[in-house]
């Protein structure tokens, strides 16, 4: 790796942590209590990624962060922001996300649209000549010295940089002189010279600032008798007496609680976890002797302690997802002349760092369907007896093995027979198959392919891929999507997630020699059946359990050889398995018990199996498929699978 590149990662490192709270720093501009902290967080942020793309030579970005700083830096002096400076930094914040994408991806850093600088730069002149306003009508005094500007104007000043936008305050002006000499002499400036600078910075004459004049003058003069440089060598004056200060005490440097740690590492950490776990699995299996029971014991405790150490460093709160939303619910909501306010709950709760990545764009989905389709219009709430403004709550919360997030909204609904009408109408389902559907049954038609109930295609809506995406990305995730909606009153969308995706709780059962594995998540009962139990509907077999009848999958017609289930009389387990809001039966199989496993890949040539989502090795050495629910039943009644290869 090359210098280059390693400064380039740590970059994008910094960068990628900073730019995460320029969102919510935008978003505080508006809150009345803020008392300054949002713009000071802001200036900063664009500050600091000036300065090192700029070393970099990152043009683009440097151009657009100095104008945007422009513009921090006069919403600093007290003005309130309007919605067009809010309007504009938002887009410039857009942009430079966009730019840390490009550089991430290796590509060539775009450079900033003409009418984003174009809107930027209208902001700027517009407060500068509000605060040209101001000064002319009111009396001139001395602004309080500021001093984190004073800092950042001494170390310009210190390098020899100068910025038209900020002028180096009388303070640091003082600090000047200390920080030439202090730069002129030999070697770095030490820990008591900077306190020095800063002492001089604030206008503080303390001890350390004394000794490190002196040190510094006694260097120099030192410097000078052993290499002349001129004919006039300035004497040190000794320094003036004065009463004891007392010194403050050495700060105690601070612990990092956080440590960077590449992710193939840990990648590497996580499947040797996952192997101690196969190990582990693989000694359960043959303990044959109480002699071994206590060592496998400790063995099973230290494993379980050391995986869930392992899986505990890549989690990730979801605090850094949730950051995004506010700034996007409040541009599309203004962009369709909406009011909505969007609550957030929960945003600490962590899940594996894989799952809040591949979260985003799911999310990003729910929430403009929430604000384009849910909430309605001012005047539209006002007619229904609503409050002007709409309301969105973005929720999280652990639950066991599992993370919930929740969307809701308290806008208008959907009435079930309108989807079902506007389904028919795209030609998703058929009359007949519309008339079979249930209140639920409509509701989940919002994730076919192709669904949508606008009219007319905007640049937020119209094309029928947005809940369809998230359907898929969720499933993919193996986890769930639930979706409960009443007209008139809103709607909410629940995510029932998994805590992570490398270690997996799963039932395995057997059929003849063959042994499957069933995600523990998605079984909802185990329980023990006879032939008689099944009976037929429509021509297809169906259990009855509790009054409901489940459609039945045969596992014993997946083994090749194997008579299909009742014909040999025996008595067999049946599994009820739940995927979204559907149920179904599997049976033909023995339940062996519950087992954690490492989930591998799949072969290429069963990749196109729907019905599996991988394989894992068990304790006695064999291999066992992953059965996929939700794929499960894209496959029909009687899945036309054959494992002769395995």
């Amino acid at each position: 790796m090359t210098e280059d590149t390693e400064l380039l990662e740590d970059f994008l490192t910094e960068a990628g942590e900073l730019t995460v709270g320029l969102g919510p720093a935008l978003m505080e501009l508006t809150n009345p209590d803020d008392e300054g902290h949002a713009i000071n967080a802001l200036f900063r942020t664009f500050h600091t990624l000036k300065g090192s793309a700029g070393f970099l030579g990152l043009d683009p970005i440097v151009s657009l962060c100095h104008v945007a700083e422009d513009l921090c830096s006069l919403l600093r002096n007290g003005e309130d922001a309007t919605p067009e400076d809010i309007d504009a930094l938002s887009a410039a914040i857009d942009i430079v996300e966009s730019q840390m994408l490009a550089l991430q991806q290796g590509e060539t850093v775009p450079v900033a649209p003409d009418s984003v600088l174009h809107d930027l730069r209208v902001c700027v002149e517009r407060d500068r000549s509000a605060d040209a306003e101001a000064d002319s009508s009111a009396a001139v005094e001395t602004p309080a010295s500021n001093p984190e500007d004073d800092f950042e104007a001494l170390l310009d000043a210190m390098h020899g940089v100068g910025d038209d936008t900020h002028a180096v305050p009388p303070a640091a002006a003082d600090a000047a002189p200390v920080a030439k000499e202090a730069e002129s002499a030999e070697g770095p400036i030490s820990e008591d010279d900077f306190e020095a600078i800063l002492d001089a910075m604030h206008g503080v004459a303390s001890e350390s600032a004394e000794k490190a004049s002196a040190a510094v003058t006694a260097e120099k003069s030192a410097a000078d008798a052993a290499h002349p440089k001129s004919t006039k060598t300035p004497a040190a004056e000794p320094p003036a007496a004065k009463s004891p200060v007392a010194k403050p005490a050495a700060a105690v440097p601070l612990q990092e609680a956080t440590i960077r740690v590449e992710t193939a590492r840990l990648d590497t950490v996580m499947d040797l976890v996952g192997e101690l776990v196969l190990a582990r699995n693989a000694l359960l299996a043959g303990a044959a002797h109480s002699g071994r029971n206590k060592a496998i014991t400790i063995l099973d405790r230290v494993t379980a302690d050391l995986q869930s150490a392992v899986m505990r460093i890549r989690m990730q709160p979801l605090t850094k997802l949730f950051a995004r939303f506010p700034r996007i619910v409040r541009d599309l909501s203004r962009s369709l002349g909406k009011e909505v306010e969007l609550i957030v709950e929960g945003a600490n709760t962590e899940l594996d760092k894989n799952v809040v990545e591949a979260l985003s764009d799911p999310l990003v989905h729910l929430v403009r369907n929430a604000v384009d389709h849910g909430v309605e219009t001012p005047a539209e709430r006002l007619k229904h007896g609503k409050g002007a403004r709409g309301t969105v709550r973005l929720m999280a919360k652990a639950q066991g093995d599992h993370v919930l997030i929740q969307l809701q909204d308290d806008g208008n609904g959907m009435d079930p027979n309108k989807l079902r009408s506007r389904a028919i109408e795209r030609g998703l389902i058929s009359g007949e198959q519309a008339a079979t559907l249930d209140t639920q049954a409509c509701l989940q038609l919002i994730f076919m392919p192709g669904f949508s109930t606008r009219e007319v295609i905007s640049d937020v809506s119209g094309r029928g891929v947005g809940m369809d995406v998230v359907k898929t990305k969720i499933d993919s995730l193996g986890g769930e999507v639930h979706l409960v909606s009443e007209p008139g009153k809103g709607s909410m969308v629940e995510l029932r997630l998994p805590l992570t995706l490398a270690i997996l709780a799963t039932l395995m059962v057997t059929v003849s020699d063959r042994i499957f594995a069933l995600p523990l998540s998605a079984v909802d009962e185990v329980l023990r059946i006879e032939k008689d139990d099944l009976t037929k509907l429509d021509g297809r077999p169906v259990l009855m359990v509790d009054d409901e009848p489940l459609p039945v999958f045969d596992l014993g017609l997946w083994v090749p050889g194997n008579l299909p289930y009742g014909q040999g009389g025996d008595r067999s387990h049946g599994v009820i398995l739940r995927s979204g809001q559907q149920k179904y039966a599997l049976i033909g199989a023995r339940v062996c018990g519950r087992e954690e496993v490492v989930i591998k890949p799949l072969d290429e040539s069963l990749e196109s199996a729907a019905a599996f989502s991988g394989a894992t090795v068990t304790g006695d050495g064999r291999i066992a498929l992953v059965i996929d629910p939700a794929g499960l039943l894209k496959c029909g009644p009687l899945p036309p699978i054959h494992m002769t290869n395995l």
